[in-house]
């Protein structure tokens, strides 16, 4: 039987992911920016993007015309042209070639939709990386989009992972390493997964103490998922769809 993963020695599987870093991105200004034709459209994106809970407007989100756009200093996180009818305007369409050139990631709004939801996807898709947690802490608005993105992206490296090491396990002698190692892999994702998600959510904290809460939420399912892994690896091939 594999030896237990005790929940008091899990911060060595976590360990070596550099927390703070995390951190510090999640905590980074940023400028999103709204290139609007029509300042009903462009107003209208912009209130569904910035609002805070506590009412008022986000100072990250700047919404300007097409004309105020070339000149500026600032390197946008993103920028949203919004266009009220299905077709830009010449002027949005100046707007998306200046972007081009200056090589912003930019999504194109042709048509406001009714459901404003549809907008936060493609904009967090044009985020790279953990500043994906920057932009969802400062605008709540972005924090579902933001958390199934985090989920998407574990969810497809744990299944891949499991899938390479369960045809390995095929091979009898290396399926009790490998039970153990890809279960550290796994959890240390999670881990990491849900050190991100909480930060998205607008929260902040020593590192070490997040982890530990977090801890909590995952040690019960690490117990039953470890027990899981045993019973299924014992069946080569057969086990590996499971496994996945």
């Amino acid at each position: 039987m594999l030896p237990s993963l005790k929940l008091a020695n899990l911060w060595r599987v976590i360990r070596d992911v550099d927390l703070d870093q995390i951190r510090a991105t999640a905590r980074t200004p940023f400028e999103l920016l709204i290139v609007a034709d029509n300042p009903d459209a462009g107003a209208r994106v912009r209130d569904a993007l910035a609002t805070l809970p506590t009412g008022g407007l986000h100072p990250f989100v700047t919404l300007l015309t097409p004309d105020e756009l070339p000149g500026r200093q600032t390197v946008p996180l993103v920028t949203v042209l919004v266009s009220a009818a299905p077709t830009p305007s010449t002027r949005l369409i100046g707007a998306e070639h200046y972007g081009v050139h200056a090589g912003w990631p930019r999504h194109m709004v042709a048509g406001v939709p009714d459901d404003l939801r549809l907008l936060f996807p493609p904009i967090v898709a044009l985020v790279d990386g953990d500043m994906r947690l920057a932009l969802a802490s400062a605008l709540p608005a972005f924090r579902p989009a933001v958390a199934e993105a985090i989920v998407d992206e574990t969810a497809k490296a744990n299944a891949s992972f499991a899938a390479t090491t369960g045809l390995a396990e095929i091979i009898p002698v290396l399926n009790v390493p490998l039970n153990l190692g890809d279960m550290v892999i796994l959890t240390k994702n999670q881990l990491a997964m849900g050190y991100r998600i909480a930060l998205a959510a607008g929260r902040d904290g020593e590192p070490r103490a997040m982890v530990t809460e977090i801890l909590g939420v995952l040690g019960g399912g690490l117990l039953f998922r470890q027990m899981a892994r045993q019973l299924v690896g014992l069946i080569p091939v057969a086990g590996l769809l499971p496994k996945v």
